[in-house]
């Protein structure tokens, strides 16, 4: 009997917590005043509905245009706190795993969140709460994942960024995307692209990370960075960056990280093409600093990043580095590029394994000053990549632009093997999702979104 009573209690105990979950509206048309988030009565700003979420509940934003108003900010931009956001839940207010928070639009890419062309806080963004959930907007600004677990960024199109000084609250750098002290966060199926310079161009990444553990960075659309596509900045822990377009970079595609260690940082299947438009010796395809352990970089597809598809720096903190079943298609360029000309790099005290890989076109492999203009050639000196080709990997159109352009005609097994994929390159079998899946795609700054 008193087992009965136990189960019943639970039951009644969940059937009470789920009761609480709403789905509050914001609409053009509705009101801030009057309204109480009801379908007949929504809402009229984004900012003013966020503030109303509770545990669980989900906020649908109608079709528009919302400028997001910065009136009630500081007026000095050094007492900006980069952890803030315009459209945010309450501070403390938690989703869970089941049950998270959700804002989400409900126009298929017609919810257009306007933070202005300098915006000082973030568009929209956790406030430290954890399981929340951002689907589906346009977003002139910035989205920001802070302090938060099991948040999730998807289908979203953010361009602009954040226009934060470098201080002690600032240092956004004109990044769209920033995710800091998560744990478990996920930025899925977004296009990043067309940011605004910081303090510098290394420093004005799309997607910036601080501090973070077992993020997933995916199916997303990187490009049109004023510096670097995505940068691992501080402390990234267990980070997979999977089946992403990154082309048309100033600087590197991905680099990280800097300043504090980095561990278990997996890379692969991702398209990494026309990175470094700059040309600049520190950057290339993927650019890797210093306090790195445990890189792991496999069927990728790299294709016309200048100065290298990856580049090594401050070879004494580099260590434990593996790179397999990629497909390097260079003009000119180096494959890789290892080490300061000057410093005593090599390959043998940086990497633990690089094999199996696919180069085709006219270009070099560089070891501190040192340059092998053939495979064989630089595997016979250095004893690396013994195992790898050169070959004409047949991409459907190799001077096309759209990620589908570098699928393969065939798909040789002549890779790595064992418990990883055999075949080399992005494409395992040509069904594969490299990048964003087609979300729609808006100009830099509409005045309104685009709605057919």
């Amino acid at each position: 009997m008193l087992w009965h009573l136990k189960i019943a209690l639970l039951i009644s105990a969940s059937l009470s917590s789920l009761s609480y979950a709403k789905s509050l509206h914001v609409s053009k048309s509705g009101s801030d005043l009057s309204g109480n988030g009801s379908e007949s009565k929504p809402w009229m700003t984004p900012e003013y509905g966020a503030k109303q979420l509770n545990s669980g509940d989900t906020l649908l934003i109608h079709p528009g245009t919302y400028t997001l108003s910065q009136e009630n900010l500081p007026s000095d931009k050094n007492d900006m706190n980069r952890a803030r956001a315009l459209v945010s839940p309450p501070s403390g207010i938690n989703g869970t795993i089941d049950s998270p928070i959700i804002i989400k639009s409900t126009g298929d890419g017609k919810v257009f969140l306007d933070a202005g062309s300098s915006p000082q806080w973030a568009a929209i963004g956790t406030n430290s709460g954890d399981y929340l959930e951002i689907d589906g907007f346009s977003i002139r600004g910035a989205a920001i994942l802070w302090s938060t677990k099991g948040a999730i960024l998807k289908n979203c199109n953010l361009f602009g960024g954040i226009d934060t000084p470098q201080s002690n609250n600032g240092d956004n750098f004109g990044a769209v995307v920033r995710v800091e002290n998560c744990i478990d966060c996920l930025v899925q199926n977004n296009l990043l692209h067309d940011n605004q310079i910081g303090i510098t161009l290394a420093n004005s990444p799309l997607l910036i990370e601080y501090d973070s553990t077992n993020l997933i960075i995916e199916n997303n659309d990187i490009y049109n960075s004023v510096g670097i596509g995505i940068r691992l900045k501080d402390n990234p822990n267990q980070v997979h960056i999977r089946n992403n377009y990154i082309y048309d970079n100033y600087l590197s595609g991905i680099q990280g990280a800097n300043q504090d260690s980095g561990f278990d940082i997996f890379i692969y299947k991702n398209i990494i093409r026309n990175n470094n438009i700059s040309g600049g010796k520190e950057y290339g395809g993927i650019s890797q600093l210093v306090e790195v352990i445990g890189w792991q970089i496999y069927n990728n597809t790299f294709i016309n990043n200048k100065n290298a598809d990856i580049r090594t720096n401050y070879s004494q903190a580099l260590s434990d580095i593996e790179a397999w079943n990629n497909l390097h298609v260079n003009n000119n360029e180096n494959f890789y590029s290892v080490g300061w000309f000057n410093s005593g790099a090599s390959f043998s005290s940086q990497w633990k394994y690089s094999d199996y890989n696919n180069f085709y076109g006219n270009s070099s492999w560089v070891e501190r000053s040192n340059i092998w203009n053939t495979l064989e050639a630089f595997s016979n000196a250095v004893k690396f990549d013994s195992n790898s080709i050169s070959a004409n990997p047949n991409f459907i159109n190799i001077a096309g632009k759209h990620s589908k352009s570098f699928q393969r005609t065939s798909y040789p097994k002549n890779g790595r093997g064992g418990e990883f994929e055999q075949v080399m390159g992005a494409y395992i079998t040509g069904n594969e999702t490299i990048g964003s899946n087609g979300i729609r795609k808006t100009p830099k700054s509409p005045a309104e979104p685009i709605i057919n």
